[in-house]
């Protein structure tokens, strides 16, 4: 018989604060979009470097560009630009990282697996 193992107990377990921006729907003017600051939360995050077979399955011309995994029980989102909203950022140890990827694990475990990458100025 298999124990049943609550996932997300263990990711909140192992997760440290990290600060979330999260970015509205912009504003167009003249045909360009205009940003408000971004609303600020503190939510609970494990964040660890992608594996090096992760790091081989990225196209070769994406490499070069530092990423992350995080698991937490937050809601974080990516871009849609379909609204033109930009991505959910989380900042920790001073940096601040782009949400490009999100994996929902939500109903067989309650967590979400992102994949991070260093945000643009």
């Amino acid at each position: 018989m298999i124990a049943d193992l609550d996932v997300a107990a263990v990711v909140d377990g192992m997760a440290q604060p990290v600060t979330l921006l999260r970015y509205a729907a912009p504003t167009i003017a003249a045909g360009r979009a205009s940003y408000a600051a971004p609303t600020s939360s503190t939510i609970a995050a494990l964040v660890v470097p992608l594996s090096g077979r992760e790091l081989d399955r990225l196209p070769e011309g994406v490499r070069q560009r530092a990423r992350f995994a995080a698991f937490t029980t937050s809601t974080v989102r990516t871009a849609s630009q379909e609204i033109g909203v930009k991505a959910d950022e989380l900042v920790f140890e001073g940096e601040t990282w782009a949400c490009e990827q999100e994996q929902g694990y939500r109903q067989v475990g309650g967590f979400a697996r992102l994949i991070l990458t260093k945000a643009e100025p």
